[in-house]
């Protein structure tokens, strides 16, 4: 996706992740490096 260029600096990313045990995170951050 970034590599397609889809993703651009200062995009906001959400992921999330489910297991067993009804285990599960998640987190949203901004793409890109802040100069």
């Amino acid at each position: 996706v970034v590599r397609e260029g889809k993703v651009k600096p200062g995009d906001a990313i959400a992921a999330s992740g489910f297991g067993a045990g009804l285990t599960w995170g998640a987190a949203i951050f901004r793409w890109g490096i802040d100069n």
